[in-house]
C-alpha cells in the first residue's frame, strides 16, 4: 500500500498490525520503556513504535508506517544510526 500510494504522489501515515513485519516492531519495541518512541527508516518511509501503558497498566505499542516526514542529514544524530536488515520486509535504519 506504502509504495501504490507514493508511486502517484501521496503521503500516507497508517497504524500497523504487530503481523506486518513483526521483525521491525521486534526491535523497535525491545526494551523500549512506557511514554517513548524509536523509529527506523528507509527511502522516505519511517516505521515508529510507541510504548503507552492502557487503563490496566499493561504495557502496549503503537505502530505506524509513515511518508510525511522532512529532515536533512544535519537533523539526524550521527552516532545513534545503526544498521537493521529485515528478511521479508525492507532493511531500515534504526534510530
Amino acid at each position: 500500500m506504502l509504495s501504490e500510494v507514493t508511486q502517484w504522489g501521496g503521503q500516507i501515515t497508517t497504524a500497523v498490525s504487530p503481523s506486518v513485519c513483526p521483525e521491525i516492531w521486534n526491535v523497535l519495541s525491545y526494551n523500549l520503556p512506557p511514554e517513548h518512541w524509536r523509529i527506523a527508516f528507509k527511502d522516505n518511509v519511517i516505521a515508529s513504535c510507541h510504548a503507552t501503558k492502557d487503563s490496566n497498566d499493561n504495557l502496549v505499542y503503537q505502530r505506524l508506517f509513515s511518508t510525511v516526514w522532512k529532515a536533512t542529514t544535519k537533523d539526524l544524530p550521527e552516532t545513534t544510526s545503526v544498521p537493521f536488515e529485515s528478511g521479508n520486509c525492507f532493511g531500515l535504519f534504526l534510530l
